[in-house]
């Protein structure tokens, strides 16, 4: 009987396996728990934590339940632990760390990351360890620490180059990944553009579209970045028409930003403009509230630029509620607030505007202080600028000079003498 238990137990996994692979949350939900059940009635730890890790987590996940989710992963780390099974425990680590990131829960993710890479170095299963120092790219990148990021996809690089085409599809990855970490530094838009040419690459050698066209989107990205405006903005609208064509209104909308970012960045503002809100109505569509906030922050940067401030500040107030309400990020939010202030410092009335501080000195403060609390240091010297400007508005010489001694502190040790020497003038 115990043994049938069992067979019925391991099969239930199975199905639920299946069940997930076809995006059937539910009817997975369903025979994990029922199989996890049975497990810990027959005190087999190994199939409770296989059930766990493979499907219960994962379902959970998938719910929006990432609380329970980790609790999963967690439970199962420490099941295989005590059956000393190094690979499953590596596993529910990875999987925990992941969640983590999804979460965007960056102190949590990086401690789970480098705990599962440096079992997996310990294994000697460098594919697997070049993945954790993958994904700890991107929360590196999410934390504003572009330096971090490259030195975590350079040794990614090096573990993919030594296995060659066994690690072909991690290779295209971590070249994404590489190419947005020189991105971050800033300067460095041609070694971006050639790490994205080789991702885009591999992804075709790999006959992989969705790859393919993401890695195109990094070239316009690293074209933009070096002011190729036309380059970037034949690839962008052959990739929007693309995704069109293809029914992918978020591949469309992804490239009509960059196609956007092209036409702001050749001065054709009207064209820009149009195209802005072509991509924000498609992410209002599809009810993508992430999309549509970095849409309406482009809107509010567009009207500061072209002195329309009243209506930058209506957008920025829009973003602020939505980063508040929906997708708590303080490096998000830092910026909306500093932004703000530059505009409240330029509009020069006392205008209170829905979702925003009410005055250009308290937008600032609220800015330094985000980006101080996510140490993001180049965001906050950029922000420490902006407090000094507001404050000398207001005539507060002393707190003005504080604000840009701490500016020029902060650039000259992260090696930025043109910003260092702007922020003393």
């Amino acid at each position: 009987e115990l043994q049938n238990a069992a067979q019925v137990a391991n099969a239930l996994c199975t199905v639920a396996e299946l069940r997930l692979a076809m995006n059937q949350v539910q009817e997975a939900s369903e025979a994990g728990r029922t199989a996890e059940s049975i497990f810990k009635r027959l005190k087999d730890s190994k199939g409770e934590a296989r059930v766990l890790v493979d499907v219960v987590a994962k379902v959970e996940a998938l719910k929006g339940e990432s609380a329970v989710a980790q609790l999963a992963a967690e439970q199962a780390a420490r099941l295989f632990q005590s059956l000393a099974d190094s690979d499953g425990e590596s596993k529910a680590l990875e999987l925990l760390a992941l969640q983590h990131v999804a979460a965007e829960e960056h102190a949590e993710a990086l401690q789970k990351l480098g705990e599962a890479a440096l079992r997996y170095r310990k294994a000697g299963d460098q594919l697997a360890e070049a993945r954790m120092l993958t994904a700890a790219v991107n929360v590196h990148l999410d934390e504003g620490h572009g330096a971090k990021a490259l030195k975590s996809a350079e040794a990614a690089m090096g573990l993919c180059s030594k296995l060659g085409n066994v690690a072909k599809k991690q290779t295209a990855l971590t070249l994404q990944m590489l190419s947005k970490a020189h991105l971050a530094l800033g300067g460095h838009w041609q070694k971006a553009l050639e790490a994205a040419r080789e991702a885009q690459r591999h992804h075709s050698e790999l006959t992989d579209a969705e790859g393919e066209a993401a890695a195109r989107m990094l070239v316009a990205e690293a074209q933009l970045a070096g002011g190729l405006s036309q380059e970037a903005l034949s690839g962008a609208s052959q990739i929007a028409e693309m995704r069109r064509e293809a029914g992918d209104r978020g591949g469309e909308a992804g490239a009509l930003f960059y196609c956007f970012r092209a036409h702001s960045l050749a001065g054709r503002t009207d064209l820009a403009l149009t195209t802005l809100h072509q991509a924000l109505n498609l992410h209002w569509e599809m009810s993508d509230r992430p999309g549509a906030m970095k849409c309406l922050y482009a809107l509010a940067q567009l009207h500061l630029a072209a002195g329309e401030f009243s209506a930058s500040l209506t957008a920025l107030g829009e973003v602020l509620g939505m980063v508040k309400q929906y997708r708590r990020n303080e490096r998000m939010e830092a910026s909306v607030l500093q932004l703000a202030a530059k505009a409240m410092l330029e509009l020069g009335d006392s205008k209170v505007f829905r979702g925003l501080p009410s005055s250009p000195a308290e937008a600032a403060l609220q800015a330094v202080e985000a980006f101080r609390s996510g140490g993001d240091l180049l965001g906050l010297a950029s922000a420490l600028r902006t407090l000094s400007a507001s404050h000398l508005h207001k005539k507060a010489a002393f707190k003005a000079i504080t604000a840009s001694e701490e500016s020029c502190t902060l650039l000259r040790s992260l090696g930025d003498v043109d910003g260092e020497v702007e922020s003393s003038l």
